[in-house]
């Protein structure tokens, strides 16, 4: 392979391929071997990315990634090559592009062409038609409102659409259709071509089927995508946000936002945790219960931070200013009396005056207010660990202004907690308290638009925004 071509490569696997698996891109190394793969192969604790003919680069990898991961990305490596600067196989230029956002938009329009054949295993142009009328639905509103559409496509049926007049897709086009459909409750199933084949409902035969909630699913498409992307189906929603979303196998997959394709499956944030969660000791069912919240809050547009730190003693001990990260009328692991926090305000109030930063106390009736706030999520929380919350209250917990951090074994050690930041922090609130945390262990801020970030000491390790 010749160098530009290589090159142009790895900067695809580092900037495009890793991030939708969830995976650092820190340790690509080229490969020198005769170990010939299919773009990409994963096997030993390596995975390997070739070309048709070659294997390129090499990654080490020991986490098993899913075969139908391994798929989605062989497609897009595949539309890749098709849209590259460079030829593979010889010098000089396959592609000549006028602008590095002109090259950029075909690497983006590859990852689709890869995702829509990955779908239903072969190349479909009616599917990336359907997700052009979608885009273009993402920027429109109907009677002064964004719409929502959600589809099922089974390429096991076959449509007995027969118009004249045009095609389905074409009457997707129109306004009349922006009243059918929300993804919650109601989906529409097409075949392999996107054509009409009936009205789905989760209310059909005049009767809400129950389903126990999985964790890789978000609450607000539940009961829809549990009962109706089932077998070979696959689920695209366009949301009020404009997000368009892939699921498939009763999950969800793939996000795309901002005109970018995200990896918004379990597997791709696991990847991203692993070795945290083994380092501390995580099991595996905190880390579902916690991607499972972080879904919930993404969806529900509330924002929130949710973080797990290594030893919750060190956010209570005094920094050198002589003042803890967090105010032990948030730290709810202490089962201090009511009586005894509002003495602690009074007492910390002394601290701040004698220090300068008379700024920083708190009124009598603020410390009321805060002592009441703690009442009630001692009420809510009745100490129980976060995984046998209600999934409903763990959201709504975690969209209290301020943090929800938990121990390393999932027991609850603050909601709503504000943090005390390093002056100076940039982000924002909850990105520079996020950063904080994230130094004690790991913190996940996620925004009311939706966006998702994991940090890692004190920086981003992955993110869907």
């Amino acid at each position: 392979m010749n160098v530009n071509a290589a090159k142009e490569y790895k900067d695809f696997i580092e900037k495009y391929l890793l991030r939708l698996l969830g995976i650092g891109s820190n340790n690509i190394q080229s490969y020198s071997g005769d170990f010939k793969g299919a773009y990409i192969v994963q096997r030993d604790g390596y995975i390997y990315f070739s070309t048709n003919t070659e294997t390129v680069f090499v990654l080490e990898h020991n986490r098993k990634l899913s075969e139908d991961n391994i798929s989605a990305v062989k497609n897009i490596i595949i539309s890749f090559f098709a849209v590259a600067k460079y030829r593979t196989n010889k010098s000089g230029t396959a592609h000549r592009y006028y602008s590095v956002t002109q090259k950029v938009s075909n690497y983006e329009l590859a990852i689709q062409k890869g995702i829509c054949t990955w779908i239903i295993g072969k190349a479909n142009e009616d599917v990336e038609e359907l997700l052009g009328i979608l885009e273009k639905w993402s920027v429109q509103t109907y009677e002064g409102k964004k719409v929502t559409m959600g589809f099922v496509i089974n390429p096991s049926l076959h449509s007995n659409f027969d118009s004249e007049y045009g095609t389905f897709k074409s009457f997707i086009k129109d306004d009349f259709f922006a009243v059918f459909t929300d993804c919650i409750d109601s989906v529409i199933e097409v075949d392999e071509h996107c054509e009409f084949c009936r009205y789905l409902s989760v209310t059909e035969n005049n009767k809400v089927e129950n389903y126990s909630l999985s964790k890789h699913l978000p609450i607000r498409f539940a009961n829809v995508i549990q009962k109706y992307v089932t077998g070979n189906r696959v689920g695209i929603f366009l949301l009020n946000n404009g997000d368009i979303i892939l699921s498939k196998n009763q999950e969800i997959r793939f996000v795309k936002r901002n005109l970018k394709w995200l990896n918004m499956s379990y597997e791709s944030f696991y990847n991203a945790l692993a070795d945290f969660a083994d380092a501390n000791g995580i099991e595996e069912s905190l880390i579902e219960d916690i991607y499972a919240s972080t879904l919930d809050v993404s969806f529900s547009h509330g924002g929130g931070i949710i973080s797990v730190v290594e030893n919750v003693s060190s956010l209570t001990n005094e920094e050198k200013d002589g003042f803890p990260i967090l105010h032990q009328c948030d730290y709810l692991l202490n089962r201090w009396e009511y009586n005894e926090l509002f003495e602690y305000f009074k007492e910390q109030n002394e601290r701040y005056e004698n220090s300068g930063n008379k700024h920083l106390t708190v009124d009598e009736k603020e410390i009321r207010k805060r002592i009441l706030k703690r009442n009630a999520l001692d009420n809510f929380i009745m100490q129980k660990p976060f995984g046998e919350l209600d999934r409903k209250l763990r959201c709504e917990l975690i969209s209290l202004d301020g943090a929800c951090i938990l121990t390393a074994k999932g027991d609850i050690c603050a909601c709503g907690a504000i943090i005390k930041n390093d002056s100076g922090s940039s982000g924002g609130g909850r990105g520079a308290a996020s950063k904080k945390l994230s130094r004690f262990g790991m913190a996940i801020k996620v925004s009311t638009d939706g966006y998702i970030e994991l940090y890692l000491n004190g920086s981003s390790k992955y993110s869907i925004k």
